[in-house]
């Protein structure tokens, strides 16, 4: 049990470390989309210089939807998400959830991450059978855990709350059995 909750304990910290170091993420995709906005620019000015019909120019104001289409992902101008939700379910953040829910997954446990409200919750589901005894045991050790990597989640809940125009966002740690009962949970604010 002692290994299993050792296990569990470091796989959640890395979980965490992906939302942790977050807030470069927008940053990245919002220089992308500088430099493409820029070759855009570049582009209409020399198509305007070449002919100034109003054909022409129709067609370059009807491109620029498609532009901003990409920066609405990310909140528009601000290289924000606009929701939690937003953040959680955009390809950047997906991409590097998915090996860490595979790896859990061989471990023995499910993983989710979930938008409820303002809050990012990582829900962990054992995938074996505990005994109430077993299951208040395990509540002591993951509490005791959780506790000693409050900072941890502090961090992350600000370095998400950094990068989305949602207010007020926190972070909530849920463990529970196999049938979705809640073993134990707790939640960080931003620091």
């Amino acid at each position: 049990m002692k290994k299993l909750l050792a296990s569990m304990i470091a796989l959640t910290l890395l979980v965490a470390s992906v939302f942790a170091g977050c807030s470069t993420a927008p940053t990245v995709e919002q220089e992308d989309n500088s430099q493409v906005s820029s070759q855009t620019e570049e582009s209409k000015e020399e198509s305007k210089e070449e002919s100034k019909e109003e054909s022409e120019e129709s067609e370059e104001s009807q491109e620029e939807p498609e532009e901003s289409s990409e920066d609405s992902e990310e909140g528009g101008s601000t290289g924000k998400f606009a929701t939690l939700e937003e953040y959680i379910n955009s390809d950047i953040l997906q991409e590097q959830l998915k090996p860490m829910i595979e790896s859990m997954k061989e471990q023995g446990m499910n993983i989710e991450v979930v938008a409820e409200g303002s809050a990012l919750v990582y829900i962990y589901e054992f995938q074996e059978d505990f005994d109430d005894e077993e299951k208040a045991t395990l509540a002591e050790a993951l509490e005791a855990g959780m506790e000693s990597q409050a900072s941890t989640f502090e961090t992350v809940a600000s370095s998400v709350q950094a990068i989305v125009e949602e207010e007020g966002v926190t972070v909530i740690v849920r463990y529970t059995d196999n049938e979705g009962g809640v073993i134990c949970e707790e939640e960080f604010e931003a620091k």
